[in-house]
Order: structure tokens, then sequence, then C-alpha cells
């Protein structure tokens, strides 16, 4: 098959460094993918959990670290997190220790070479060291899930928490699998580098199978701007004699060598003259005349039709004026004597046509003044040899000049077209897309004067990061509400610009973006938090002086709770002293500091509170939890007490025959739901999870029939829910298994503690 005109290939060099890049295996032969969210977009939540997102050590032993699934070996917070022995929290100066789960900043065991096993810090040598993983976790080291931990010599990961290994063919993508039977983490053929198609998973999970996604999207038997056509197969043997349509442009050769390739007969099969669309070589068909008329044809007027066969137009009804100052097909004109005139200087205007010459010799002829009268460019009415005069474009515009968009205007010399402001396609010039060139001259003709591939051949992701990124492009990028913060605005929707409450001056609270784009709204934020020296939910404390001081050394309390380890922090540190006072002394009857109660204060606890119908409430001997000793039956609200039960599916059951009794404040988990009463065996970290239920829950937890401690969706597996606590001995929570948008099924719960 051989190509009807001369091409070169064009070669972008940032392509050939992308392909580069492509085609270069990992050192390890595995593929990175990263995926994330609530495949079925619902919400997800930390749980209350205290996570800075990576492994941060504090070497002050002030610091918080952790997340929702990650917990720590016997109890040591070796970087200077949260870790407790009997609920105790003390402190001295800056520091947080407790001689049954110490938080050190220091000693350990030395591993060799200089590492020390213990300090929180993985050294050469060390596989990990206390909440120092080197990045890893449970699904990295090939589990779907679970809190890994490293060994007390700090020599290997502690998996003995971690849940049961992947399983590709279960359609839930787990562990390093990168896709797995229809879980494709949202990825289709667009983002693996194609434009159309179906994206599928291999047999082994390791990798996608592209083999149904094709380069184009524009029929194989039609021209159209974008490179490559709708049918894999089609366009793979056109590209492969002709490789232009898949480089550069699937024109109307491209068409012509699909309509003549048997590869292609299922793909041009409907390829029928008389269906009013045009198809392949065809010039028009029925009333799609592609944009043409008899003013594109040289006539004045008329009506444009197709020709039966499609190979042509029918210009039998366009009309022709055949006046002696504008041009026409047909030889002569309607005067006389203007065209006794010119003819005899210029025997072609009689012989062939009166062309755009002819009329132009009229135009100067002083034997045409009564035919041609004056023409005067400026006065917007097309004479002579005008090919537009201002506003008068002769029924032109921006697509019949061959352009896709744009305001089409007269040059000032009423000679030709001004089509500065025609652009090469209606697409914005902000996002990436098949064709060439974007919707706003401006923008387009400076970023195609750097960078001229993007009008020469697709507007692609580079040109629209060098759109937004051009000062020309800012008009045409600015557009509040597509979540891009460009030129002015100072933030779009979700998208903050990386600002938070505490950048814009307050001590805590959600920060949004204003209608306008223009500024923040700071009506969620506040500066005031509880008392700096007792721990509360909200982040912050109500001393400016104290709660920047804390936070300083420990974000965690501005940004996530003021828990009973930031009032420690506080009551230690000499910026709360005015608010603080002394330290607090348990059998004083006054609960201060990390005491969860003292003596007769129960901070207005009661047995109702802890998830009891009745009894009485009183403090340990410790200060560090409450006595549930009087307390009696289960809370009212609950439909089953597993009492302190540790291990997986240590309850299960199918919630389409439960009432709904709490309704949790994510996942729109607002279904039929069975509430579990669990009782804290010892004072640790708990992991609720539903992991291995059949069905998409929700699940939270409530100190009583009111309070809700924390809730989540989707941070187990799947769309599985997972929280953590940090549990007293003898405290009692609620535990909701609910369902995501109002779901029921099969439930399975586990609970677990380091």
């Amino acid at each position: 098959m051989t190509s009807l005109r001369p091409r070169s290939l064009i070669i972008r060099p940032s392509a050939l460094a992308t392909l580069v890049l492509l085609v270069t295996a990992c050192p390890d032969g595995t593929t990175n993918v990263t995926t994330g969210g609530s495949s079925d977009g619902g919400d997800t939540s930390d749980g209350g959990s205290e996570d800075a997102s990576a492994t941060v050590a504090d070497s002050s032993g002030s610091g918080e670290s952790g997340s929702a699934t990650m917990g720590s070996s016997s109890g040591v917070d070796s970087s200077g997190g949260d870790a407790s022995s009997g609920g105790a929290e003390s402190s001295s100066g800056a520091a947080e220790s407790s001689s049954g789960g110490a938080e050190s900043s220091g000693g350990g065991s030395s591993s060799g070479g200089g590492a020390v096993c213990g300090d929180g810090v993985a050294d050469p040598g060390e596989a990990c060291d206390g909440r120092d993983l080197g990045g890893e976790d449970c699904v990295t080291q090939g589990f779907g899930g679970g809190t890994l931990t490293c060994l007390d010599d700090c020599t290997d990961f502690d998996t003995s928490a971690c849940t049961t290994p992947r399983q590709c063919g279960n359609d839930i993508a787990e562990g390093n699998e990168v896709c797995d039977g229809t879980d494709l983490s949202q990825q289709d053929c667009i983002t693996q580098g194609f434009l159309a198609g179906t994206l599928a998973c291999a047999a082994d999970c390791g990798s996608f199978d592209t083999s149904a996604c094709t380069a184009g999207t524009g029929s194989c038997c039609t021209q159209h701007d974008a490179i490559g056509c709708d049918d894999a197969t089609c366009q793979a043997s056109v590209c492969m004699a002709d490789p232009f349509c898949c480089d550069t442009q699937w024109d109307n050769i491209c068409a012509g060598e699909a309509l003549a390739d048997p590869n292609c007969a299922m793909a041009c099969a409907n390829v029928v003259c008389g269906n009013d669309l045009i198809d392949g070589t065809e010039v028009c068909d029925g009333t799609d005349l592609g944009g043409q008329d008899c003013l594109s044809q040289g006539f004045s007027g008329g009506t444009l039709a197709c020709a039966a066969d499609c190979t042509g137009f029918d210009t039998s009804a366009c009309t022709v004026d055949e006046g002696c100052c504008v041009a026409h097909p047909t030889p002569g004109c309607t005067d006389a004597a203007c065209e006794t005139s010119v003819c005899a200087a210029d025997s072609f205007c009689c012989d062939n046509q009166w062309d755009n010459i002819c009329a132009g010799e009229a135009a100067a002829d002083p034997n045409c003044a009564a035919a041609c009268g004056v023409v005067a460019c400026g006065d917007n009415v097309v004479g002579g040899t005008e090919v537009c005069d201002g506003t008068d474009l002769a029924g032109q515009d921006c697509i019949s000049q061959g352009f896709a968009a744009g305001t089409l205007a007269c040059a000032a010399d009423c000679t030709g077209f001004d089509t500065s402001a025609c652009t090469n396609s209606a697409e914005s010039c902000c996002s990436a897309h098949a064709g060439s060139g974007c919707n706003d001259a401006t923008c387009q003709n400076s970023v195609c004067g750097i960078d001229a591939f993007c009008c020469d051949n697709t507007w692609d992701g580079v040109c629209a990061n060098e759109a937004l990124a051009d000062p020309a492009c800012t008009a045409a990028c600015t557009v509040c509400g597509d979540g891009l913060v460009v030129g002015s605005e100072a933030c779009d929707g979700a998208n903050l610009n990386g600002q938070t409450c505490a950048s814009q001056g307050f001590v805590a609270g959600t920060l949004a973006c204003a209608g306008d784009c223009g500024s923040f709204d700071t009506s969620s934020c506040s500066n005031v938090g509880g008392d700096c020296c007792s721990a509360h939910a909200a982040p912050g404390c109500d001393d400016a002086t104290c709660t920047a001081s804390v936070c300083a050394g420990d974000p965690f309390c501005c940004n996530n709770e003021w828990d009973a380890i930031c009032a420690g922090e506080a009551i230690a540190d000499p910026a709360c002293a005015a608010v603080c006072g002394p330290a607090n002394v348990c059998g004083d009857n006054v609960a201060a500091g990390g005491e969860v109660c003292d003596g007769t204060d129960l901070v207005g606890a009661t047995c109702v509170s802890q998830g009891f119908t009745g009894g009485t409430l009183a403090c340990n001997g410790t200060c560090t939890a409450y006595d549930t000793t009087g307390c009696n039956n289960l809370a009212a609200c609950a439909d089953q007490d597993i009492g302190s039960s540790l291990g997986n599916a240590v309850a299960s059951g199918n919630t389409a025959a439960d009432d709904n009794d709490l309704n949790p404040s994510c996942g729109a988990g607002d279904a039929q739901d069975h509430v579990v009463q669990f009782t804290a065996p010892a004072a640790a970290q708990y992991t609720f999870s539903t992991n291995g239920s059949t069905y998409d829950t929700v699940m939270s937890l409530f100190s009583d029939c009111a309070t809700e401690l924390a809730c989540d969706d989707d941070n187990g597996i799947g769309t599985q829910s997972l929280l953590v606590r940090n549990m007293a001995a003898g405290e009692v929570v609620l535990i909701v298994v609910d369902g995501f948008g109002g779901g029921a099924g099969n439930w399975v719960l586990n609970i677990s503690s380091p």
C-alpha cells in the first residue's frame, strides 16, 4: 500500500524522553503502582488516631506518630511516639515516658556498625527500629493489610499482626498487586497512554492487559484531526504501512487506506453514500456538506448540494453575480462598455473567466465608473476586488478558513482576512486534548511560539502545563470552580493551595475556599480549643502562647486532637505555667494534666456515658482509667457484649436482621447495624476491623449511645473498615458495624492489640 503524498515523521524531544522512561524497567523488575481512595467513592477517616502520614521520629520524646494501621512492637515507641503501659503517662521535661511502655530518645542495644537498636532510627544494618519501618508496611510485605511492627532486636519485621496475604483473582488489588480482576486500581486505557478502549488486568495481577486499548477515537474510515482510530485491528494494519496516521493525524489518505484494507472491513462496513454522514473519502454526503456552501465554491449565492455519488458538490442551484466589479466564474460582465474596455486590455476576462484580476481592472477603469461606482475599503461593503470590508466578511468565518473556532476579522486593507483570533481547537488551553491548538488565540499563539508541537500535532499534557505557567494564558485558564489555582486565585474549590486554618493564623478548624476563589473562608476556623491542661477532642487549647509552644514540638496537638499526651506536654512546658500551674497530683480529687479522672472528679463521666445502663462509676487508684465494677447491664443500644475477647472473627452476623440503633458520621452509614460492646482487658492500642465482611461496611466507635468517638469507611482491605484506638484498662466502647450508603450484609468483626 502506498501513501499518496510525502510526509515527514514528526518526533518530539519530550515524547522521546517519555518513551525512554516508559521502556526502562525498574532495577528489581517490578512496577510500582499507587492506588488510593475509596473504591466506591466513600469517605475515609483516620479514626482519630495520631498520624503524621509517614514515620517521623521525635527525638525529644514529645512527638506523636503512627497511623490507623500501624502499631508499636511490645508497646515500646522508640521514636518518641505515644505508648502506654497500664495506661499511665508521665513527663519529665518535654519527654514522655512510663515504666511499662517507655517512650525514650535513647538507649536500646547496639546492632553493630554504629547502629543503636532502640533509638527509633533505622541505621545501616538495621531492618527497622521502633516506628521507623523504612516506609514498609504489611502491604509492601505481601499481606492484605494489618499492622507491621519491628522486632525488638531491629533485625527484621514482625508481621504477626498483618492480615491474610493477597490473593490474585479475588477482584481486590492488594499487597503489591498492580490490579486484580475487575479492580483496576482506578486505571483505564487513557491513564496507560492510549486514547480509547477497554483496559483489563493480566492473569497474574502483576500488570495491565492493554490489548483492547486503541490509540485513536475517531472512525477509521473518516478523516479526523486526532491520531489513530477506534478499531485496534484496523489501526494497527494501516499504521504499519503508513506511520503518519498514528504519529501525526488520521487524515483523508489514512481514511482511504482503511477503506482499501481488508483488516478494516468490519470497521468500515457502515460507510455508505447517502447516510448524511461524510465517511471515508467522501467529499460530502447528503445534507452533510462539510461546512461548504456556494460562496466557498466561488459563487455569489444560492444553495449548494452534494452530488449523488458523494464525490463532489452539485452547484446547479448556486447563483452568480456577473457584475463587472466582482469576480465570477463566467467570462464577461453585465455592463457592455466596461466589458469592452477591460477585455480590450485583457482578453482572458472575456475568453475564460471574469476573475479577481478582471474585477480589479474594472474598478480602476474610467469606462467602468458607472458600473462600479466608488469602491472604498472601510465602508463595510465588499466591492471590486475586496475580499472583505470591515464587518462584511462575505459570509466567511474562522471555520470556513480552516480553523476550529474563534473570531474572524477583515484585514485593514480589505485584501484578506485577519485570522489572528482564530484557533485550531474548541478545547480548553488548560487541559490536554487530542487535537492541535486550543480555544484562546492569545494563549495558543504564545504557547506555540515556544513549543510548535502544540499547534502542529497534539495539545498534550506538556502543552497544557505550559499554558498554566504562561502569563499570556492567565485569562484563559483562570476558571473558578475547576480545582486549579491559577492567576489571581487564592484557592479553587477543594484546592486550598497548601493553606490551612493554622497558616491563616487560627489554632484549629477546617479552612475552605470562598465562592469567588479570591480568598479563604475561615468561618470554620477557631482560635479557641479546650483547657490546655486537660485532654479534649478538639485540636489546640484556649491559651495561644501555650498552644503555640506545645504544637511547635508536637503538631498533632493542633492538627488532630489535644489528647492526654498534649495535656501532659502542656503541664511540663514552662510556656504553659500561667494556665496549668503545678503538676497534677493523683488523689487530690482534681482531674488535671493527663489524668482521666481523680477521686470524686470523674470529668462528667457516668456509667451510662461508659456504655452501661446504670450503676456507680468510680476512678481507679492511679487516676488513669475509670473503675466500672459498679456499673451494670449492657448499654441500651448494644446488641451484643463480647467482653474482652480478642482475635479474628470475635463476632459476626448479617445486618439484614438487625435494626438501626446508631448513625455513624461517615460513609453515608445510616443503615441497619449491629452494636457490639467491648471492654479493654488492659491499657493498650486496639485495632478494630471488618476485614472478611462480604459487603461495603462502615464502622464507628461510640462511648455511649449518643457520643461518637471515631468513624471509618474504607481504611480496611478493599471496602472494609478499620479503626485504631488507645484504650485504658476497663474502658468500654460500643462498636457499630453499619453499611455504606444504606447497605446490609454478612459482617465479621476482628479485634487485635500489639
